[in-house]
């Protein structure tokens, strides 16, 4: 913690990409040492049982009418919410957001009127933009 107040701040780290940068470099150093087998992980470089790697992981395909049946969802509750007040809980949340207060009423009163999550994250992300992570080298 102290190193962190050192150097600005949890937040000034993450702008600046140090922090991911530590813990990239922390991650890679780690798996270094698991391959090399200086740091023993069970199941993966001790101790392992060949047998399990005959099991194969199962996935589970996109499924094309499940889609279809969450956007048919999506489109019958457009229709029968108050689309009013929808718009006036998108608009509370754009402006407590521009307005850096507590956006958290704002949501509740969203989700109430049942904004979609699409909807109330369109409105932060007009408001702050998207986060780009900064890359280091």
């Amino acid at each position: 913690m102290a190193e962190v107040d050192a150097q600005g701040g949890i937040v000034k780290m993450v702008a600046e990409g140090s922090i991911q940068s530590k813990v990239s470099a922390q991650a890679y150093g780690m798996l270094r040492k698991i391959e090399s087998g200086e740091f023993p992980k069970v199941g993966v470089n001790c101790y392992r049982n060949e047998q399990e790697d005959d099991h194969p992981v199962e996935f589970h395909a996109y499924n094309e009418q499940d889609a279809q049946v969450q956007i048919d969802a999506l489109r019958r509750i457009r229709a029968e919410r108050d689309n009013a007040a929808v718009d006036a809980a998108l608009g509370r949340l754009r402006a407590d957001a521009a307005a850096s207060r507590n956006v958290m009423p704002a949501l509740v009163e969203a989700v109430k009127a049942y904004a979609s999550v699409g909807e109330m994250t369109k409105e932060l992300v007009n408001v702050f933009g998207r986060y780009q992570e900064p890359i280091r080298f």
